[in-house]
């Protein structure tokens, strides 16, 4: 059989081997980490400048735009939570061999223990010493475990020994030497055996939550970059507030704002205080809580990203209608054409910007800029052409003029403005700007890129 120095030197060994293991395992993440956010920050450039590149061109499939570049954004948080998780099985397998083999040391030990305790029952002298040397031990082993969160993994087991420990003074007082010997050795053992559960426990969830932080930091990084950043229009950049951002949205913002904060703060908490020191101060999540919010990160990213997409699209394309409105004021100002009105209805920049014209003081020639929408954003403008004539009534006249109007329209945009008159007066038009703007609404978007997501 061993003796106690070699088992003991065997159990510093095995600790040493577990917290190398851990600072590798470290190492290796923040590794991972700094690679991932890397090419993160490269996806979520390509994302700005396809959102560029669309604003440009005014027309853009959305679909293609926001599935491929979200599929690509979070296709890496998910190989990065794979690469990491992989690593952490084949870590965490090394760990529990390690924990089995110091288990079985400390069955050993105790073994070796007992054998003494039976040699030194003679030995009263020895005895007591011994146990004054025990009881030092479990004392300071009984610090270490109060540094580590034990209360959060083992609660109550701490008290419990400590309660034992103290009966060690009490046989000493009493000359049961023998008894207060194997009172503080079990007391060690089981501090020891405490201390190893406990750190085990903690480098799970340590593992687990490394998962949480990543894509919980991911999204606070996106949500803060768009926040600080400027919004870009055609008439500009703008920094945008928090009305604004609510504006924008119609008020879905703010929740989701709230949503990536309230998540973050569990990262900012355990940064701040340390992994021991928030476990213990308590209400921290347990490993099937994390596993839900770390499912639920997946959603909250959704409609993070949706929501950034629906103000950046509205805003730009609001922008827009007025810019298209003002350009086709100059293309038909010479053909005598002047400003009879202006404005979005019902001076909401989210709604249609309408344009009415006369070259006679009587006649009204209404140009609606209307925002055409798919999945709840705004994707492109349309121009929907309405005629309102009192002085020379008939279709013919009607034809003509709108068919002037449209080619000076379509030559002046360089046909990259779809304008659209059905032939009749203002009221079918008004039926077909409903049908096209649609209401902006973020949550079908959503919607659409979880179902893409399913498929």
């Amino acid at each position: 059989m061993a003796t106690t120095g070699s088992l003991k030197r065997q159990i510093r060994r095995l600790e040493s081997e577990l917290d190398d293991l851990k600072r590798s395992q470290d190492d290796t993440r923040r590794r991972i980490e700094r690679e991932q956010e890397r090419r993160a920050r490269e996806l979520q450039a390509k994302l700005d400048q396809e959102l560029a590149r669309s604003r440009t061109q005014m027309r853009h499939d959305l679909d293609q735009r926001v599935g491929e570049l979200q599929a690509q954004l979070f296709e890496q948080i998910q190989r990065q939570a794979d690469e990491l998780r992989a690593y952490d099985e084949r870590a965490q397998r090394e760990r529990q061999r390690l924990v089995d083999e110091l288990m079985r040391v400390n069955d050993e030990l105790a073994a070796e223990l007992d054998a003494i305790r039976s040699r030194e029952q003679q030995r009263t002298e020895t005895g007591r010493a011994m146990a004054e040397q025990l009881a030092t031990q479990a004392e300071h082993q009984r610090e270490v475990v109060e540094g580590l969160p034990h209360a959060f993994f083992c609660a109550g087991e701490l008290d419990v020994l400590v309660e034992h420990l103290g009966q060690v003074q009490t046989f000493l007082g009493q000359g049961m030497c023998e008894a207060a010997s194997s009172t503080a050795d079990m007391c060690l053992s089981e501090l020891q055996i405490l201390e190893i559960n406990v750190r085990s426990l903690q480098r799970e969830w340590e593992d687990l939550f490394a998962e949480y932080r990543g894509q919980a930091s991911m999204l606070h990084q996106i949500m803060e970059q768009f926040e600080q950043g400027g919004v870009d229009s055609p008439m500009g950049s703008f920094k945008l507030v928090a009305e604004d951002r609510d504006d924008w949205s119609r008020g879905a913002y703010t929740p989701v704002h709230d949503e990536v904060e309230q998540a973050f703060e569990l990262v900012r908490g355990v940064e701040e205080e340390g992994v021991a020191a928030f476990l213990n101060a308590g209400g921290a999540p347990r490993g099937r809580q994390l596993v839900q919010a770390i499912t639920g990160l997946h959603r909250l990213s959704d409609r993070l990203l949706a929501a950034i997409t629906c103000i950046k699209n509205e805003l730009w394309l609001s922008d827009g209608r007025e810019v298209l409105a003002n350009q086709a004021e100059g293309i038909l100002a010479t053909q005598g054409y002047v400003r009879v009105s202006a404005g979005y209805r019902d001076d909401d920049p989210l709604e249609s910007y309408v344009l009415e014209l006369s070259n006679n003081g009587i006649d009204t020639l209404r140009l609606t800029f209307v925002p055409v929408r798919e999945n709840g954003v705004a994707v492109k403008n349309i121009c929907l052409l309405s005629l309102d004539v009192t002085t020379t009534p008939g279709q013919d006249f009607m034809q003509g003029l709108a068919g002037e109007v449209k080619g000076l329209l379509d030559a002046g945009f360089n046909r990259t403005l779809e304008v659209l008159w059905d032939g009749t007066l203002a009221a079918p038009m008004d039926r077909v700007e409903t049908q096209q703007k649609g209401v902006p609404d973020m949550r079908l978007l959503v919607r659409h890129i979880e179902r893409k997501y399913q498929q």
